[in-house]
């Protein structure tokens, strides 16, 4: 790993941290009574598992994902 490699991943790294954040947070203001653990659990997981194809998509995926 070298820097390089970080510079391009870490944007990548802090977007999905954020993503994840503000949709767990977006659920829990739209769900009276809030969340439970499990389904903030599945919301993240979501996340990560849509972040890279919508990036791939858009454009901006680095050039090592290939």
């Amino acid at each position: 790993m070298n820097r390089e490699y970080w510079r391009n991943e870490l944007p990548h790294l802090i977007a999905i941290v954020l993503l994840v954040l503000v949709s767990i947070q977006a659920a829990e203001l739209l769900v009276p009574g809030g969340l439970s653990f499990w389904i903030g659990l599945v919301v993240a997981m979501l996340v990560g598992l849509f972040y890279r194809p919508l990036v791939e998509r858009l454009g901006y995926a680095p050039d090592h994902w290939d």
